[in-house]
């Protein structure tokens, strides 16, 4: 079977749930799909996003060609980010996206912006790992178009009524206007947290 222009993830639309991926539902909307069973379809020319408006989003990630598991995953070829209909530089030759209930790896969508200092961003986008039972790790970035840019790692472990701790790490390049004008600015900021506590 194949059809044309399928949205999957939005139930009065068409009963196809599709899970989610970390704390937003993942929607999967492709212009031609074939179904090769009740579980698995191929997409063509296909969009990935958390965005609310799934009709016209703000920002997605476009896939060419890609398998589609219902509730559990998609993998895909050569796939990036889009903002506005606007292709980004963020793209990967190959990528795979677990759509489970629950603790599961999987990217972490960046959110877009301007600021007046440092022009349009990208912020908070990257990966999230869950190490085990009882500790998770978290990588995010942030790009600015003057050049600005951040990383930032965040480890949290519990075990609960036991213990409970987390390690932090923290490194920002930030520039402020332009080279040439008298308020330009580069300053570059870094960190290391970490906590610990017993029996809470």
């Amino acid at each position: 079977m194949i059809a044309k222009k399928h949205l999957f993830g939005i139930p009065e639309l068409n009963n196809k749930a599709l899970g989610q991926l970390g704390s937003d539902a993942m929607k999967v909307y492709a212009e031609i799909t074939k179904k090769e069973n009740d579980s698995v379809y191929f997409l063509h020319e296909g969009k990935l996003t958390t965005s609310s408006d799934t009709i016209n989003p703000d920002y997605y990630i476009r896939i060419r060609k890609a398998k589609f598991v219902p509730k559990k995953k998609v993998i895909a070829g050569f796939s990036n980010l889009y903002i506005a209909d606007v292709p980004t530089p963020i793209a990967l030759p190959f990528a795979y996206f677990p759509l489970t209930v629950g603790r599961s790896a999987g990217v972490m969508m960046p959110t877009f912006g301007n600021d007046p200092d440092r022009g349009y961003f990208l912020q908070n986008g990257g990966y999230y790992v869950p190490l085990s039972d009882y500790a998770d790790i978290t990588l995010t970035g942030d790009f600015y178009t003057n050049g600005s840019y951040g990383f930032r790692t965040q480890s949290v472990y519990t075990k609960r009524y036991r213990y409970r701790g987390n390690v932090n790490f923290r490194y920002e390049n930030l520039v402020t206007s332009q080279k040439g004008f008298d308020d330009y600015s580069n300053s570059k900021v870094w960190n290391i947290q970490v906590s610990h506590s017993h029996g809470y």
